[in-house]
């Protein structure tokens, strides 16, 4: 029994020992295997890295060409400024050093190498971008310097003119606008005289053949039809005066007798007579409505506006046809309202007017007071209602006119 035992615990011991031996066995296996990960790991880390390290620096080199092309177009290139330049090269120097700097810092967490690296990586950098910075300087700091003066003084100008234009464009409207219509009135004042006056006396000898033509005509027809009546007086000036009856006058009658007699004539040829009266003033208004060269007539029939200036001046009369016809030309649809006094003209309500004034003519704007006037045109104190004295045709401001009788049409719109 006891040589069984000392067996059993021989045996016990044996594979006590075998066991540790296995133990130890694997325990070095496994120091063994992990040394060996270790070391493969850390290599394929160093291949990792220089691989990265070889495509970045593959990748600086491509946006370093790139970045040279570029620079060498934007050289040549007149419109593009120092300032983008500049601007261009500091942001990607910035984005340059920043992405390195993030990169370091991301690796230096696990690694001291990869610290000392990013380190030198950053030291080659700054002395890359300084020297390449100093180098392009030096090569191109006398291109660069004429180029953008030059290009730059050109935009400055451009810039400057324009926006001096403007803002004096904005500022000075009004000014500039008075300056050069008294400039352009300087200028065209003899041409406009000369021309004024060549077309006044033709418009003159026409009237006053016309009116002589016309004179001798009814002359030589009251003659027929009232040889036995006496010359009746001139009637006092009115636009429209009523004809009064007049009896059968004698044979031969020297004083005026039909003003003291009231008797109705019997004889219906007497209405045709009243005309007489008044010879040169009728005569000077159809001579003036029935000129061909006129185009007032567009209004409608131009007697009643004709009757307005009866025992007026010529001079008179011309200014009030060129009104109307600068009021036609601006207000073609306009609707003429001729009164006893005054012709109105509506489009669609009242605008302005004509009236006779004895040796003027006055040219009425109803909105007057509303409208700008940088000529000192018009004249008045009233709430609303304006007006220009005119004297003289030759004097008479057309442009001024025509741009009143604009801001009135504007002012109703």
């Amino acid at each position: 029994m006891a040589k069984k035992a000392t067996k059993k615990r021989a045996s016990r011991k044996k594979s006590a020992a075998k066991k540790k031996r296995t133990t130890k066995k694997k325990a070095t296996a496994k120091k063994r295997s992990t040394a060996k990960k270790r070391t493969t790991k850390k290599r394929a880390t160093k291949k990792r890295t220089t691989k990265k390290k070889s495509a970045a620096k593959k990748r600086t080199a491509k946006k370093r060409t790139t970045k040279k092309k570029s620079a060498a177009k934007k050289r040549t290139a007149k419109k593009r400024t120092t300032k983008k330049k500049s601007a261009a090269k500091k942001r990607t120097a910035k984005k340059r050093t920043t992405k390195k700097k993030s990169a370091a810092k991301k690796r230096t967490a696990k690694k001291r190498t990869t610290k000392k690296k990013s380190a030198a990586k950053k030291r080659t950098a700054k002395k890359r971008t300084t020297k390449k910075k100093s180098a392009a300087k030096k090569r191109t700091a006398k291109k660069r310097t004429t180029r953008k003066k030059a290009t730059a003084k050109k935009r400055t100008a451009k810039k400057r003119t324009t926006k001096k234009k403007a803002t004096a464009k904005k500022r000075t409207a009004k000014k500039r606008t008075t300056k050069k219509k008294a400039s352009a009135k300087k200028r065209t004042a003899k041409k406009r005289t000369t021309k004024k006056k060549a077309v006044a006396k033709k418009r003159t000898t026409k009237k006053k053949a016309t009116a002589k033509k016309r004179v001798t005509k009814k002359k030589s027809a009251s003659k027929k039809k009232s040889a036995s009546k006496a010359p009746a007086k001139k009637a006092p000036t009115k636009p429209r005066p009523k004809p009064k009856p007049k009896p059968k006058p004698e044979p031969i009658a020297a004083e005026p007798k039909p003003k003291a007699i009231p008797a109705p004539p019997v004889v219906t040829e007497a209405a045709p007579p009243p005309p007489p009266p008044k010879p040169p003033r009728v005569i000077d208004t159809i001579s003036i409505a029935d000129e061909p060269a006129e185009p007032s007539s567009a209004f409608g029939d131009a007697s009643s506006f004709d009757a307005l200036f009866v025992g007026q001046s010529i001079e008179v009369q011309a200014i009030a046809h060129k009104l109307r016809d600068i009021i036609h030309h601006e207000l073609p649809n306009a609707v003429e309202d001729v009164h006893k006094n005054i012709a109105l003209y509506r489009d669609p309500t009242e605008i302005c007017g004509i009236q006779p004034a004895g040796d003027r003519c006055n040219f009425y704007l109803t909105h007057g007071a509303h409208l700008s006037d940088p000529r000192g045109l018009l004249e008045g104190s009233g709430k609303s209602i304006r007006h220009v004295v005119l004297r003289s045709l030759d004097a008479l401001p057309t442009d001024g006119i025509r741009e009143l009788v604009r801001q009135g049409k504007r002012y109703l719109a």
